[in-house]
């Protein structure tokens, strides 16, 4: 019997019993992504510190603000896929479907 588990749009195709397997790994890899983002980020904003308080500094404008946007996305969807993945992880290790 042929098991269907759900249509996913970010992947573009309905994850099922033959692709479980890829698509668990598409969430894995997009979490180490979205972790090695908010590295980097935070890396670069420590290292941008003493721009960072100064407002009217032209550095502050041009990286600061957008290093900041994009470490607050970095986490959002590295929380987001904490928990998807430990989800996913908890069913196939008790060989279940969503």
């Amino acid at each position: 019997m042929a098991v269907h588990d759900h249509h996913c749009p970010w992947v573009g195709a309905c994850i099922g019993q033959r692709n479980h397997i890829y698509f668990v790994s598409y969430v894995w890899i997009t979490l180490i992504l979205a972790l090695f983002v908010l590295v980097l980020d935070i890396i670069m904003i420590t290292k941008n510190k003493d721009t960072f308080m100064v407002m009217d500094n032209e550095n502050f404008k041009r990286l600061t603000i957008p290093q900041a946007l994009c470490a607050a996305y970095g986490l959002i969807v590295a929380f987001l896929l904490i928990f998807l993945s430990g989800y996913h992880m908890s069913i196939v290790s008790s060989n279940q479907t969503t």
